[in-house]
């Protein structure tokens, strides 16, 4: 995990207690902190934690948080997801008009 000084004291915590936390309750508290703070916190979890978290996490989310993040920060978790939830998160991607999103995913 790599340090990363500009996150916030709650995603610092989330980070720190994610290997004790029930995927469940992760899931919940990201979801809390927003898509945006999701999106930050992404690049600093391990790719199989972050895989595991993704998976629970509803589509919409999944792809809000899709448009503040660079899939090369994520490109490991990013390949080794199921290419159905790559589809539902692209499709609603282009519901919500976030073509260029949508794009740099596929590049990738």
């Amino acid at each position: 995990m790599a340090k990363a000084p500009n996150l916030s004291l709650s995603q610092r915590l989330l980070l720190a207690s994610q290997r004790m936390a029930p995927v469940a309750v992760k899931a919940a508290l990201v979801q809390q902190l927003g898509a945006e703070q999701a999106a930050q916190l992404s690049p600093h979890m391990p790719p199989a934690q972050l895989r595991e978290l993704i998976m629970t996490l509803p589509i919409e989310f999944l792809a809000e948080v899709t448009t503040h993040l660079d899939p090369r920060s994520i490109l490991d978790t990013y390949l080794s997801l199921p290419d159905s939830l790559h589809l539902e998160v692209a499709r609603r991607l282009c519901v919500i008009g976030a073509f260029a999103t949508a794009a740099r995913y596929a590049e990738c």
